[in-house]
């Protein structure tokens, strides 16, 4: 429920008016799914939250499954934790399978050696992790094979479990040294492609072997294992194993999306249309939402794959959901704004931005420059510069304050080179001298023969910066040369192939080249070849010269051209009733897929669009393979009566404070249509100022409405300015009353302003007093809120005495300090004139002096506060002289 609401059941209390108020928010779910890399899914699709507010937290975990490990989210995956969004969101946890490895070391029976113990190699591993096992020597034995049943001494995890085991036979005589070569091929994925087989066999050391890269249907040659001994080589005491890896080929797997729109009830709106049908996995594909007469968009089904992405293996489904119209009340609220200063200055008075306008009608208001003044924020009581209509009104104020130029600050920046020592190099520089505080300032390291720089004295101030107040000292430190050893080094570089051709041959980069000195390489192009990257084995392929030789070496891949896949794509716009309009058009003829296209919706003379074809493909997007079309739907306009136009006028007028016409009715809008926009625009007359609409004026900019629309601005007489400036003060003073002219208890005369500024704002409220109803101001009072004027003002509330015993009328408390704001809803041109609504004889001398602008900052709170709660007190003012009116 809303705050304030009050409770869904209950009983009527008392005679005040309560409000149940139901809120409602947007909603979204979220969902999980653990799969494996392999597609195979371990725990399927559970909710997480379901048609939950958008913005509520979720959090799902990593779970663990034997025989598979963590390794990442999927591609498309949401965040493992985050908050709702409307929609669905889906977060997917991928794993790989992993497999274990472990070795000992047997005699000839079958029985482990001591010290050859089973021992775990590699545990819980992701499949395809390479591992390598050690011959071990053994006192009074000696290595004669691997047993028949052991896996490869090195090679990749797989899914199944590997053992492998080392036999030793017991010594009966000497034995002279001697070495086996075996090789094994497998797959990055842990498939044993060829059993390990021997390639020497208690051969003697020294004895040269080789080995060679094989073929085998459906892989490629990678790598050589991590732990794999050279391919070619000689025979070394103890087993080295060779071990080529291979990469399986990408199998192009295949997959299918398809997309239907159903309403929330189960209707089915659009059924099931392809989107992919037997895909390659990868490619993208999009669907989008539609519109349906009666029914708006509401979300994806919980069940739905995302709306765009792409194909992957299996089938894909689609779909959105619906609900069914319900025609709303319309509101209407309005927006007005307008630019004061800090000491209630108005820079630019009430502009509409929008007039009873439909609640949710989007509104902005920009920030404006005034010479001499800048922008310090909005008014408290302001509401948003930018946002939606509301039901009711909105008032947005900018608040600016005078400018006042700084006291321009100085200071200075010397420099000097010294030796740690204490030798001074180079004396005091200026380089600053009296300089704003913030100019910047730069200083530079020197050479001196014989020194170099050691860094800045521990006193120094910044090398480089800016001038701050006061003095800086900037103090650079040098010490004496030692001729150090000069050592040496070299580089070369050579561009070879991933299968050992050499591109280009090794070239001498750096030749007995002094240690430091900087040397660059640079990838080369090949024809037929493109860059994948350094040698494992190469040094960086730029650096510096280091002692002994750097080797760097450039490693080229054999390029594959692929296959470029075309499609097309025509557009043609058709009736509800199969007229075509305009026929096909192509948009795109035999274009490479990927490439994006674009179409548009017309305009036919007599019809209106209302969709796409339930077969169009979508009105913008990528090209596929093979056709698309793009259809757009057109329905024939009804036939409605000529509306009665509606007119209105406008006119403009100067006019000054004392009544005088600076420049009479000129006609702005003469009998021209209702909505129509006008504007009118403030003017310049010698010897007078502008100060505001009169409170009788409309908007001086806005739209013509039915009758007629007169604005009106306002100037004052330009004050003559006297040789000595004399600021003219005046008080004001507030007291309360009975219709004798009797001072109420607790309605004593009280100083609301003293020795003001002549200009500056004072505010006075009407209080509450037991048995007592306020009336009327008293005649000749003053505005409850106005400007001060020279000399003394007095506003006096008179209250009547109730007859009879009244109920309490239900309005907001309003606080009973005198310096309560109301600011007036326009400057007043006179304050002169009595105030006549009784025929009470209540009475108050009352100063006929015309306001002028200027500060006040004498009451206890700021002119800002008055200025923002004077604009609070305006709107209840408004309100409450509004009911008064309409009750009598």
């Amino acid at each position: 429920m809303a705050p304030g609401s009050a409770s869904r059941e209950g009983e009527v209390e008392g005679t005040d008016d309560q409000h149940v108020v139901y809120v409602y928010s947007k909603a979204g779910s979220v969902d999980v799914k653990y799969i494996t890399t392999d597609g195979k899914v371990l725990e399927d699709v559970t909710s997480v939250k379901e048609n939950a507010p958008v913005g509520e937290d979720y959090t799902t975990e990593k779970k663990s499954f034997d025989g598979y490990k963590f390794k990442r989210m999927g591609e498309f995956s949401a965040d493992a934790t985050g908050q709702v969004e409307e929609g669905t969101k889906h977060v997917v946890y991928v794993y790989a399978k992993t497999g274990n490895v472990d070795v000992k070391y047997v005699d000839t029976e079958g029985k482990e050696l001591p010290g050859g113990e089973l021992t775990p190699v590699k545990t819980d591993e992701e499949v395809g992790t390479e591992y390598r096992t050690t011959q071990k020597t053994f006192d009074g034995y000696h290595f004669v094979k691997m047993d028949n049943a052991s896996a490869p001494a090195a090679g990749v995890v797989t899914a199944k479990d590997q053992h492998v085991i080392y036999v030793y036979e017991k010594d009966t005589t000497p034995v002279q040294p001697k070495g086996n070569v075996d090789v094994v091929y497998v797959a990055e994925d842990g498939k044993v492609l060829e059993p390990q087989s021997d390639v020497a066999k208690d051969a003697e050391l020294g004895t040269v072997y080789s080995t060679e890269q094989k073929e085998f249907k459906g892989y490629t040659f990678s790598h050589m294992g991590q732990y794999s001994a050279s391919p070619t080589g000689t025979v070394e005491e103890g087993t080295k194993h060779v071990i080529y890896v291979y990469s399986k080929n990408p199998e192009l797997k295949k997959g299918s999306v398809d997309v239907k729109y159903i309403a929330k009830d189960g209707k089915v709106l659009e059924d099931v249309t392809k989107v992919k049908d037997n895909a390659p996995v990868g490619e993208v594909y999009t669907t989008e939402e539609k519109s349906f007469d009666g029914y708006h968009f509401v979300g994806m089904d919980k069940t739905s794959d995302s709306a765009n992405g792409k194909v992957t293996e299996g089938d894909k489904h689609v779909v959105y959901v619906y609900e069914k119209d319900v025609t709303p009340e319309v509101k209407k609220g309005s927006v007005d704004v307008k630019y004061v200063t800090t000491d209630g200055k108005v820079l630019e008075d009430v502009t509409k931005v929008k007039d009873n306008a439909p609640v949710g009608e989007v509104y902005t208001t920009e920030e404006k420059s005034f010479d001499g003044y800048h922008f310090v924020g909005m008014d408290k009581t302001s509401d948003s510069a930018n946002g939606k209509v509301t039901e009711g009104d909105k008032y947005v104020v900018y608040v600016y304050e005078k400018d006042v130029t700084p006291e321009v600050k100085k200071g200075s920046v010397d420099v000097k080179y010294v030796t740690t020592d204490g030798k001074v190099l180079e004396d005091v520089t200026k380089v600053k001298d009296n300089a704003p505080v913030g100019e910047v300032y730069t200083t530079e390291e020197k050479s001196f023969d014989g020194y170099h720089f050691v860094g800045m004295d521990k006193t120094s101030d910044s090398a480089n910066g800016k001038v701050t107040e006061g003095d800086k000292y900037v103090v650079y430190v040098y010490e004496k040369d030692v001729t150090p050893e000069v050592k040496k080094g070299s580089v070369d570089v050579k561009y070879v192939t991933t299968d050992g051709k050499v591109l280009e041959d090794v070239t001498k980069v750096k030749d007995n080249a002094p240690v430091g000195e900087v040397y660059t390489t640079e990838e080369k192009s090949f024809d037929g070849y493109h860059f994948v990257g350094m040698d494992k084995t190469s040094d960086s392929a730029n650096g510096k010269v280091t002692e002994g030789d750097k080797y760097v070496v450039y490693v080229y891949e054999k390029d594959v051209t692929p296959e470029v896949k075309k499609g097309s794509v025509d557009v043609k716009y058709v009736t509800t009733d199969g007229k075509v309009l305009e026929d096909v058009t192509k948009v795109k003829d035999n274009a490479p897929v990927g490439e994006a296209y674009t179409t548009e919706e017309k305009s036919f003379d007599g019809y209106h669009f209302v969709g796409m074809d339930k077969t169009s493909d979508s009105a913008n997007g990528k090209v596929t393979e093979g056709d698309k079309h793009v259809v757009y739907v057109y329905e024939k306009n009804p036939e409605t009566p000529t509306p009665e136009v509606k007119k209105g006028s406008v006119d403009v007028k100067y006019v000054t404070t004392d009544g005088k016409v600076l420049e009479d009715v000129t006609k702005v809008k003469d009998n021209v249509p209702v909505g129509e926009s006008y504007t009118t625009e403030e003017k310049s007359f010698d010897g007078y100022h502008f100060v505001g609409m009169d409170k009788t004026s409309d908007s001086a900019n806005g739209k013509v409405t039915e009758g007629d629309k007169h604005i009106v601005y306002v100037y004052e007489k330009d004050p003559e300015v006297p040789t000595t400036p004399v600021e003219k003060k005046g008080s004001v003073y507030v007291k309360y009353v009975d219709e004798n002219g009797n001072e109420l208890p607790g309605g004593e005369k009280t100083t609301v302003v003293k020795d003001g500024k002549v200009g500056s704002y004072y505010f006075t409220t009407e209080k509450d007093f037991d048995g007592y109803t306020f009336s009327h101001m008293a005649e000749g009072s003053s505005d409850p809120t106005g400007k001060v004027v020279e000399g003394d003002q007095q506003v006096v509330y008179v209250y009547t005495k109730n007859n009879t015993p009244q109920p309490e009328p239900n309005k907001p408390e309003v606080p009973t300090t005198p310096e309560t704001p109301a600011v007036p809803q326009e400057e007043k041109t006179t304050t002169d004139t009595p105030v006549k609504t009784s025929t009470s004889k209540v009475t108050v001398n009352k100063a006929a002096v015309l306001p002028q602008t200027g500060d006040k900052k004498e009451n206890n709170s700021s002119v800002m506060g008055l200025v923002s709660l004077g604009l609070a007190g305006l709107l209840g003012l408004g309100i409450k002289r509004k009911e008064e009116k309409d009750n009598h």
